[in-house]
């Protein structure tokens, strides 16, 4: 389904039907991140209460909405994320399959402004853990 921002409607769920998630998205996220330390170290996570390496929680933020963008809106490149607020629930671990669900809670269209989406939304893990919520604002770049 592509939409653009005039057939979104309020209380509209989008749904990121589910991916893996690889070493490769691992060692992306922390190269990007800068943090290899803390998530690659196999000795330290071991001592900690996840037991192992864990995957960037922006990592997966950053997965899952690009996964929204691409699967439900016509024009990727026009999209603009202008507020998001995440709360990190639980570890993903490489080879975790992970999806989403979006919610739209607000669409405002500002007289002379790009339309803006508000959306809260909840990422789990292997099909029913929890591992992430949150809202954030989408601004449509071009579209007034």
């Amino acid at each position: 389904m592509n939409n653009d921002f005039e057939s979104i409607q309020i209380g509209a769920v989008l749904e990121v039907r589910e991916q893996v998630f690889s070493e490769r998205d691992l060692i992306l996220g922390i190269l990007w991140e800068g943090d290899a330390q803390l998530h690659t170290n196999v000795p330290g996570m071991g001592k900690t209460s996840f037991g192992t390496t864990i995957v960037h929680g922006n990592s997966v933020t950053s997965k899952i909405i690009g996964r929204l963008f691409r699967t439900h809106f016509k024009s990727v490149e026009e999209i603009i994320v202008s507020e998001i607020d995440v709360a990190y629930l639980g570890a993903v671990h490489v080879g975790d399959t992970i999806q989403g669900k979006f919610r739209i809670e607000d669409l405002a269209s500002p007289a002379g402004q790009s339309k803006m989406l508000s959306m809260a939304f909840e990422v789990t893990k292997n099909g029913q853990e929890l591992v992430s919520k949150g809202s954030m604002k989408v601004e449509a770049a071009g579209n007034q």
